[in-house]
């Protein structure tokens, strides 16, 4: 796999904006990404994209207030798929363009569009691990000891609140966060494109967050010496987990051990805050996050202008 990101801030008072990126790299998937803030009633997300000529527009994602749900829609011309979070180019083709359009009352608060493009068929970077000792001082967090009746489907918002509580230096709830992620048009809490999405509003112009592939675990450990951490999506077998992961689980990356070649996680999926720290060795962790083809949540800080 192959993923490249770009990135385009926006300050418009308009009802409508689009963003074209007409000429890209072949990719056969989309992730669209968004940064807002005030949440206004509602955002209208729609993705038309590139093979010779350009698809319809088709429905990606409505966001707000008032409502948040992500959807399943199809090109009748063009083999083009959008599903929950993901826009797919079908039947092993590849698209060269995108076009992303966001439509609503109010869109003086959205401040930046993000896009990620990847190639499933490029060849993959390999990570090394002649890296640098890093650690961020992350506390704990288990989702399974949250009261909600469905705790164990909360590891994305769980896994995001650890991250955001140390870049903001603040308590916050992630049974509250889960609700503001929830996509109602297919009932998940781990919707990727909202959890980046509700991240922001915490976050307002202090850190983008974007939701992307990454290449390499090289690449992950440079947002760690960054001091970010990295919300990593995994799926079993990953030795030492609290529980197999078939369908994919979400923790929080926070520090690299170079003598012991083992990443500091959070994963929430263990019983207590306290137990939720925990060491992985890189090529398991790094094999278990290649299943879900490197998907990441990531924070850069925004440089301040005087």
């Amino acid at each position: 796999m192959r993923a490249e990101h770009d990135h385009h801030s926006i300050h418009t008072h308009e009802r409508s904006y689009q963003w074209e990126l007409g000429e890209t790299n072949p990719f056969d998937e989309a992730i669209v990404s968004w940064n807002c803030n005030p949440v206004p009633a509602t955002l209208a997300i729609s993705i038309s994209i590139k093979l010779g000529t350009w698809s319809n527009w088709l429905p990606y994602a409505e966001w707000g207030a008032l409502t948040r749900r992500t959807f399943e829609s199809r090109d009748r011309t063009l083999p083009v798929r959008i599903f929950q979070d993901t826009v797919e180019i079908l039947n092993g083709q590849l698209a060269h363009g995108i076009r992303i359009q966001v439509t609503g009352s109010d869109l003086s608060g959205l401040t930046a569009l993000h896009v990620c493009l990847s190639h499933s068929w490029a060849p993959e970077e390999r990570h090394t691990t002649n890296l640098s000792n890093v650690q961020l001082a992350i506390d704990g967090l288990s989702q399974m000891s949250l009261p909600h009746p469905r705790a164990s489907h909360l590891c994305s918002a769980t896994a995001t609140t650890a991250a955001l509580q140390f870049l903001t230096h603040q308590k916050l709830c992630p049974m509250a966060f889960a609700e503001n992620a929830h996509d109602q048009g297919f009932d998940l809490y781990g919707n990727w494109i909202f959890n980046v999405a509700h991240a922001y509003t915490l976050l307002p112009n202090r850190y983008r967050a974007w939701v992307g592939r990454l290449n390499s675990f090289n690449e992950l450990h440079r947002y760690l010496k960054q001091g970010t951490p990295v919300i990593m999506s995994v799926r079993s077998p990953l030795p030492g987990s609290a529980q197999a992961y078939p369908s994919g689980h979400l923790i929080a990356v926070t520090g690299y051990d170079s003598a012991n070649k083992q990443v500091t996680c959070i994963d929430p999926a263990f019983p207590t805050d306290a137990t939720t720290v925990v060491h992985y060795h890189v090529d398991d962790l790094v094999a278990a996050w290649a299943r879900r083809r490197n998907t990441a949540y990531l924070f850069e800080k925004i440089k301040q202008t005087r």
